[in-house]
């Protein structure tokens, strides 16, 4: 179920600067070598072009981490985040896309497509 959070709650997180380092520790099978493949879409890039994203963003407020059974201070863990080619990126901040759990494979993680403009693009 998703819920949607109507009232300003507390948020005392900030964005590791380090949060893409703690992405490629906790994902290590992401790590080719000096660069660093997406999770979605298996882009390889040693730039810019696969970046760390978090999944309940820095700025949330502290109740939507118990809504999702993490800590405030998780935010700048590796379970709260991916490694994602910078289109995918966009499209999960914009709300275009998002995440959830495989129902079958607890251990995957799948992408859906929830704006229909973005099935006829392919991720970069």
């Amino acid at each position: 179920m998703i819920r949607t959070l109507m009232h300003a709650h507390q948020c005392t997180s900030v964005r590791d600067p380090d949060f893409r380092e703690t992405l490629k520790s906790y994902y290590p099978h992401c790590i080719i070598g000096n660069r660093v493949s997406c999770q979605v879409s298996g882009v390889v890039s040693n730039g810019h072009q696969v970046i760390a994203a978090h999944l309940i963003p820095c700025k949330s407020p502290d109740i939507l981490f118990t809504e999702v059974g993490l800590l405030p201070r998780q935010i700048n863990e590796g379970i709260n985040g991916l490694l994602l080619a910078l289109n995918i990126e966009r499209a999960f901040d914009h709300k275009q896309v998002c995440f959830v759990q495989h129902p079958l494979h607890m251990d995957t993680i799948v992408m859906k497509v929830l704006d229909m403009e973005e099935m006829s693009k392919r991720p970069a």
